[in-house]
């Protein structure tokens, strides 16, 4: 346990820790996560209960259903991108003759109206 630094909270009183109930962890943004391969076999039991009933709690299943639906919301990511790329290519290449399209269709509505008017 060489370069591990323990400091004590309110439920970790004592450092005091034997090589038996050691394991490996790493840092997950600020937060220090074991590695399960290095717990001991009770507390790599208690892992996999405490893991089971967050899964099933109403958070943990919105939760796996997004890690499930990954690939989808990732694609769906990756089909609007390109739906955007496309649009702005043909605004580039269409834009003026829409532009044109549309006073010419203001022009034969006006013309329209003045003529149901007079009528």
């Amino acid at each position: 346990m060489s370069g591990f630094q323990c400091k004590t909270t309110t439920r970790v009183r004592s450092c005091d820790q034997d090589d038996d109930s050691a394991y490996a962890a790493y840092d997950l943004m600020g937060y220090c996560v074991p590695e399960y391969d290095t717990l001991s076999a009770a507390v790599q039991d208690d892992f996999v209960g405490m893991k089971e009933s967050m899964m099933n709690s109403m958070g943990g299943e919105k939760a796996k259903d997004l890690f499930e639906a990954r690939y989808v919301v990732l694609g769906s990511f990756g089909i609007s991108l390109l739906v955007v790329m496309i649009y702005i290519w043909m605004m580039d290449k269409f834009a003026v003759y829409l532009a044109w399209i549309s006073v010419a269709l203001i022009q034969v509505s006006l013309i329209l109206a003045g003529w149901g008017a007079w009528h």
